[in-house]
């Protein structure tokens, strides 16, 4: 099991609306060896602008942002504009160095906030177990 995805079912189930079909996702995730890409993409949910900000409101969000993709461990990526013209960013701290992305292709954005953040860390901690 991973501490990670344990530590997110937690947070889940402490909301006041818990959203059970993405807690059965994570338990589905905790018999893999690894969490993949494609694996952590189904992590994936929408979320309103609004409502990211009175969660995590010490984040800065950009002005075209209408919409947030979260993904497990408080990961995301914001949707800024709206369809079909949407583009989509990260920034990160990695290294020291702030890295930001923004590209009208999902996949090279999640790609890319796989490979910097969460591929080390999640599947450091499942290592643990």
């Amino acid at each position: 099991m991973s501490k990670a995805i344990i530590q997110e079912i937690i947070n889940e189930k402490g909301k006041t609306y818990p959203d059970t079909y993405y807690i059965q996702r994570l338990q589905k995730l905790m018999d893999n060896k690894r969490i993949e890409l494609d694996d952590f993409i189904t992590t994936a949910r929408m979320i309103d602008r609004k409502d990211f900000e009175q969660e995590y409101f010490t984040v800065r969000v950009q002005k075209e942002c209408d919409h947030i993709i979260m993904f497990m461990c408080g990961h995301y990526i914001q949707v800024l504009g709206t369809p079909p013209r949407e583009a989509y960013y990260y920034e990160t701290l990695y290294d020291g160095v702030e890295v930001e992305i923004t590209s009208r292709d999902f996949n090279e954005v999640v790609s890319q906030l796989y490979n910097l953040r969460v591929d080390d860390v999640i599947n450091l901690w499942k290592k643990d177990y």
